[in-house]
C-alpha cells in the first residue's frame, strides 16, 4: 500500500511538472501572428483529438485522487516495471523541456505556420523531425506503465496511434506547403521520432 501511494505521488509530480512547462513556453510564445498557413488538421480530427484528450486527463485524474474507481483495470505489473515508467516519463520531460526551449517563439498548439516563422533545425530537431511527439510520447507511457491500469494504457495507445498515423503526417505535409525544397531536404536528413545520429542538418536551411 505504501509502494502504490509512492506510485501515485510520483506520478501526481510528473502530470502536474508537465503541465506547468507546457504552459510556461505557451505563455513565452506570446501572441501568434498572422497565419501563413491555416489550420491544416481536419475539424472531425480536432474533435476526437479533444475529446480523447479530456478522456485521458480524467483518467489521470482518477488515478491520483480516487484510484480505487481503477480497480477493475488493474494490471499486476512487478514494481520494477512501474519504476522503469517513472524513468520512462523523467526523460520525456527533460526532452519536453529541451524542445520547448528550442522552439521558443515558433512554438503553436496548432497546426498552423505564421507568417516570419523559422524552420527549427536546432536541439533535438537536428536529429528527428518530431521531438515533441517523441517527449510527450515517452510521459505518456511512462505514466501508463505508472499507473498499472490497463484503462489508461488503452488511452495512450489510441493517442500514440493518433499521432504516427494523423498528426505527424499532416504537420510534415504543412511544413512542406510552406517550406518546400528545404523541408524536403531536412526530411532526408532526419527520422520521425528517433534520432539519427549518422546524419546532422548543417548547415541550417535558412
Amino acid at each position: 500500500m505504501e509502494t502504490e501511494f509512492t506510485f501515485r505521488i510520483a506520478f501526481a509530480c510528473l502530470l502536474s511538472v508537465m503541465g506547468v512547462v507546457r504552459c510556461w513556453y505557451h505563455l513565452k510564445a506570446g501572441t501568434p501572428g498572422e497565419p501563413l498557413i491555416g489550420e491544416r488538421e481536419p475539424h472531425d480530427n480536432g474533435v476526437r483529438r479533444l475529446l480523447w484528450g479530456w478522456f485521458l486527463m480524467a483518467s489521470f485524474l482518477v488515478f491520483i485522487f480516487f484510484p480505487g474507481w481503477l480497480n477493475w483495470s488493474r494490471v499486476p505489473l512487478p514494481d520494477g516495471l512501474r519504476w522503469v515508467g517513472l524513468g520512462l516519463g523523467v526523460l520525456g520531460l527533460l526532452l519536453l523541456v529541451w524542445v520547448q526551449h528550442s522552439l521558443g517563439r515558433q512554438f503553436s498548439a496548432t497546426l498552423q505556420v505564421r507568417r516570419h516563422h523559422n524552420l527549427v533545425v536546432t536541439g533535438p530537431y537536428r536529429r528527428m523531425r518530431h521531438p515533441m511527439y517523441s517527449a510527450l510520447i515517452l510521459l505518456w507511457v511512462g505514466l501508463a506503465i505508472l499507473s498499472a491500469s490497463y484503462l489508461i494504457m488503452l488511452w495512450v495507445l489510441a493517442g500514440v496511434r493518433g499521432i504516427v498515423r494523423d498528426r505527424a503526417p499532416l504537420e510534415e505535409a504543412m511544413m512542406l506547403e510552406a517550406f518546400g525544397d528545404t523541408y524536403r531536404d531536412y526530411m532526408r536528413r532526419t527520422s520521425r521520432f528517433l534520432p539519427r545520429w549518422g546524419t546532422v542538418v548543417w548547415p541550417p536551411p535558412n
